[in-house]
């Protein structure tokens, strides 16, 4: 179950990553062959001349014009038929010149188009034979190992990938599903950290040049209203990849990295009040008790009516000593939520801490009067009283039994917060511990003589 929801979380980064061989290859195609048989051009055959003017003039300019203007349904046909046209001319470019490169680009980029993805795969491994370090023949090649559900094959491609492509998050993404189909979780967190901490990059960067843009010409400019539209898509995309990696810290026990998750999910936002929760939360569970006060008294400035965040600091202030704060916090709670059954449970915890019994008492039978079952509040009940009689045990263990009946009160309480599976278990032990101090025998029999008689 904890897989398939890994695996839905980041399903809609996936998919549209599998496609993006078809959407994109004759843009990166051109580009890379720009680059490539610019060096190339001057000694190319005649064939290889051919073989270039009839991909890029006949395929390439007329498809491209296609895409450009989104016509996607008229670039299908004229696409293949350009495709098929275009592979004899390759086949006989690359037979007379093995080491243009440019040939194998276009060639295989024709076979995956026309879905002959075998055909595709020995044109990139043989380009790879050429030139081992080409990371466009490994792009490809990954690519179309996966298409063909050759996923560890697939793997070994992409981690060559994602290397020589560090600025392209997409690979990533793709190998870490590929990883959690494998359930390697393990390398499935690696890629989504290095997925979303390059995101968050080139996020910032985006807003540095949008920020500049505005400075100099509104915000009704052109390049400012894409930045945005950008800004924003890559926003759902980095909340989906920290969605994830909370999922897998968590299932694989990595609970102090969820600091990290929630200090991303803060540089896409710093006035996102769930993360800053979270990441106080976080801290205390780690014991980082004075950064879980600092965030939690910033989220509280910043959201006055947040309950569970005044919990939380409470919690904090206790645990650091200061009662008074974790009085005032919880105070807070019952201000906000009168009824709120907890926060006087905590508050009368808080009493207990600082030594006011009375105070720590009332406030445990407003709680226990609005739910009798209500575990914790029975075990600070019990607490009370053992707090109080605790100082009468005298140095031998033994105890008045004044107190020992006020330690069978505490017992009483316990007694009652074991119906409270969450309580069970820390209520036996208490029992189980106070039994030494309850009333004896002897103690009852000469508790009994000294009654009148009737």
């Amino acid at each position: 179950m904890a897989k398939q929801e890994v695996v839905r979380s980041v399903f809609m980064i996936t998919c549209v990553l599998l496609l993006i061989p078809f959407l994109s290859p004759c843009v990166s195609s051109m580009n890379v062959a720009k680059d490539e048989t610019s060096q190339e051009q001057v000694t190319e055959p005649t064939t290889s001349d051919s073989l270039q003017r009839a991909l890029h003039k006949k395929y390439y300019s007329q498809l491209y014009e296609y895409w450009k203007n989104q016509m996607w349904r008229e670039a299908l046909e004229p696409g293949r038929k350009m495709c098929i046209d275009a592979i004899e001319p390759g086949k006989k470019a690359i037979e007379i010149d093995p080491k243009y490169k440019s040939a194998y680009y276009y060639l295989a980029d024709c076979y995956v188009r026309l879905a002959e993805l075998d055909s595709a795969q020995r044109v990139y491994e043989r380009g790879l034979e050429v030139d081992s370090e080409n990371k466009y023949f490994h792009r490809g090649l990954a690519y179309v190992l996966l298409a063909k559900g050759l996923e560890e094959e697939a793997i070994s491609e992409y981690e060559i990938v994602v290397e020589q492509f560090p600025e392209e998050s997409s690979y990533n993404l793709t190998l870490a599903k590929l990883y959690i189909n494998q359930e390697n979780d393990e390398g499935a967190i690696r890629e989504f950290e290095r997925a979303s901490e390059t995101d968050l990059k080139k996020r910032e960067a985006w807003i540095e040049a949008r920020d500049k843009i505005l400075d100099e010409k509104g915000g009704e400019d052109p390049q400012v209203i894409q930045y945005n539209q950008q800004i924003e898509q890559i926003d759902g995309q980095i909340r989906d990849e920290l969605s994830t990696l909370e999922i897998l810290y968590k299932r694989n026990d990595m609970v102090v990295n969820l600091v990290d998750v929630y200090l991303k999910y803060l540089r896409l936002n710093p006035e996102d009040t769930q993360a800053k929760l979270n990441l106080g939360k976080q801290y205390y569970d780690i014991g980082e008790h004075e950064k879980t006060e600092e965030v939690l008294t910033e989220l509280v400035e910043m959201d006055p009516g947040n309950v569970e965040a005044y919990f939380y600091l409470g919690r904090c202030c206790l645990s650091m000593g200061k009662s008074r704060e974790a009085i005032d916090a919880y105070k807070k709670v019952i201000e906000l939520e009168p009824d709120n059954i907890k926060g006087y449970a905590e508050l009368a915890s808080a009493y207990n801490e600082i030594g006011q019994p009375d105070a720590a008492e009332r406030n445990v039978k407003k709680a226990i009067n609005l739910d009798p079952d209500y575990g914790y509040a029975r075990v600070v009940y019990g607490e009370i009283y053992e707090k109080r009689a605790t100082p009468h045990i005298d140095k031998d263990g033994r105890v008045k039994l004044e107190w020992a009946r006020v330690f069978e009160k505490a017992v009483e309480q316990f007694a009652k917060a074991k119906k409270d599976p969450e309580w069970k278990a820390y209520a036996e032990g208490k029992i189980e511990y106070l039994s030494q101090f309850l009333p004896t025998d002897e103690q009852k029999f000469f508790e009994e003589g000294k009654k009148p008689n009737k």
